[in-house]
């Protein structure tokens, strides 16, 4: 299982506490975690797109704060969630319209918004495990 944590925050905005990200290696502890912002690095966003491609099962967790905080590598990522043949687990965390409209209704994508952590996890777990 690979899980993506994507963190969209205005520009100069950054956290470098993911508590959500440790509670997820903790709890399962078999899975490949990657963590970006709206700001990564081409290959950081790359690799991630490689990963996600590749693997069995995915999963992408967007932790968006504020509706209107750019995208950045979260349109790839979209892009590449949204081609993928095998299903995928999407997560948004806050409001973002347009990713909202990009994972809606679509066969290939379980997507929930704003779930609790709890209900995350279990997400998770039925999802991949």
């Amino acid at each position: 299982m690979v899980l993506v944590y994507v963190e969209l925050r205005p520009a100069g905005v950054y956290s470098y506490q993911k508590p959500l990200l440790e509670k997820l290696k903790q709890r399962f502890p078999a899975g490949v975690y990657l963590d970006l912002d709206a700001f990564s690095e081409d290959y950081l966003t790359a690799q991630a797109g490689r990963l996600l491609a590749e693997a069995d099962k995915s999963a992408v967790y967007f932790a968006c704060t504020e509706p209107e905080a750019p995208l950045g590598p979260a349109l790839h990522l979209a892009e590449i969630i949204i081609r993928r043949p095998a299903n995928s687990l999407v997560i948004l965390q806050g409001k973002q319209p347009r990713l909202e409209k990009l994972f809606g209704n679509r066969e290939n994508i379980v997507f929930a918004q704003n779930p609790s952590e709890e209900e995350f996890f279990q997400q998770l777990e039925n999802f991949c495990f």
